[in-house]
């Protein structure tokens, strides 16, 4: 019993050596190895970026206000320079309108100069009578004027009624036509009336032109009447009254007054042919089109589609250039002192994670970022890198995890 108890006490002395020996040496190891170099400092920053375009353009309409989009290029889309991204209605009433008031304008011009010339140059008739007669006369020629310009303008409507009624049956035979079978339908006798149909449609735009022309000719017509008339008054004015210098001066200020209007109409009138003659939006280069959130400029969201009706300086469009691409990449402030421009990186796209590109720093902000806090209460300062040779299936958005280089 003695024996056993002297063997487990020798067998305990002996395994507490070895562990203290062994503890010995581990701690010996840890002594001798350098400590861990701090992460803070010598670590390489790393942070999520996103693949962008470096020129980025935005695209205004400069048509009228209320122009309605006839057509629209879909959101995202790629396209190349001259591409049409954008169509607006075709709006000619404006134009019309504001050709009249310069029109207008010119004739009140002519004629108050046309006045002063004769007044200033004014051979009296020989009798009261002569004048009083020429006034009548000139009277009775506005009225026939105006009867010869209604009777020519009702004869050209009642033209285009007949041609448009025409136009109509032979378009409606022409689609009756062609919804028959074609075992049943007559193609000489389709053909026939689909040449028709563009003769006749033709004949209704040559129609309404003429309609258009004649109302300015009978507009024209109806104020050389008039001023006619104006000057035989002034005739008999002047002959019974004699006031010359007072009805001078009164002309001279009427003509500087329809100066300035005919200068106002002119310039209207060329900034409205100008909005009219934008039809389109072109694609500026190769790149791809996103269409404007308006809310990001915190006003009424706009939907961007065929039928909506636009604002003139209004911006409709934003177009990405992928002439030039580079990585936005939002840095912790933590960590942004450490980064610098001209720096490199290293840069792994998610969608080709097997592949490395190179880039370099170009530019820091110098403010934050317009964005609430991260979720570990981090401000983020957006750093851009210059990448070049990236492959061209890279699409603008996609995410690349950065790493900047140490120097």
């Amino acid at each position: 019993m003695k024996a056993a108890h002297n063997r487990v006490g020798k067998i305990s002395l002996s395994t507490r050596f070895v562990l203290s020996r062994l503890l010995l040496a581990v701690l010996t190891l840890l002594i001798s190895s350098p400590l861990p170099a701090q992460t803070s400092e010598t670590s390489a920053v790393q942070a999520t970026g996103v693949l962008e375009s470096s020129e980025v353009e935005l695209l205004q309409a400069s048509v009228l206000d209320g122009t309605r989009i006839v057509k629209v290029i879909p959101h995202g889309s790629r396209v190349t320079q001259e591409t049409p991204l954008l169509e607006f209605e075709h709006r000619q009433s404006p134009v019309e309108k504001a050709r009249r008031q310069l029109l207008k304008a010119e004739l009140e011009l002519r004629s108050t100069l046309k006045e002063l010339e004769v007044l200033e140059h004014f051979t009296r008739p020989r009798t009261l009578a002569e004048l009083q007669e020429r006034e009548k006369e000139a009277s009775r020629n506005v009225e026939r004027t105006k009867l010869s310009g209604e009777a020519q303008l009702a004869m050209k409507k009642a033209q285009v009624a007949t041609l448009t009624n025409e136009y109509h049956i032979v378009l409606s035979r022409y689609e009756k036509l062609k919804e028959l079978e074609e075992i049943r339908r007559d193609e000489l006798l389709l053909e026939e009336y689909a040449i028709r149909s563009v003769h006749l449609e033709a004949k209704l735009k040559t129609a309404l032109k003429e309609v258009e022309q004649q109302c300015v000719q009978n507009e024209r017509q109806l104020a050389e009447a008039n001023f006619e008339t104006k000057l035989a008054k002034l005739d008999l004015i002047q002959y019974q009254e004699g006031d010359y210098i007072a009805q001078k001066e009164a002309l001279e200020t009427q003509i500087e007054a329809a100066k300035d209007k005919l200068s106002r109409q002119r310039e209207k009138y060329e900034k409205i042919i100008q909005a009219v003659r934008q039809k389109q939006i072109l694609a500026p280069v190769d790149g791809i089109v996103f269409h404007h959130d308006s809310r990001i400029a915190h006003s009424k969201p706009f939907s961007l589609e065929p039928g909506s009706r636009v604002k003139q300086g209004q911006v409709l469009l934003k177009f990405a250039s992928l002439e030039s691409r580079q990585v936005r990449v939002p840095v912790c402030e933590s960590n942004i002192l450490r980064i610098n421009e001209g720096q490199s990186a290293t840069v792994h796209f998610t969608a080709l994670p097997t592949q490395e590109f190179s880039a370099t720093v170009i530019s820091i902000s110098e403010v934050p970022r317009f964005e609430k806090l991260t979720s570990d209460g981090c401000v983020n300062y957006d750093v851009i890198l210059d990448m070049t040779d990236l492959p061209a299936e890279l699409k603008l958005g996609m995410t690349c995890e950065v790493k900047f280089l140490s120097d």
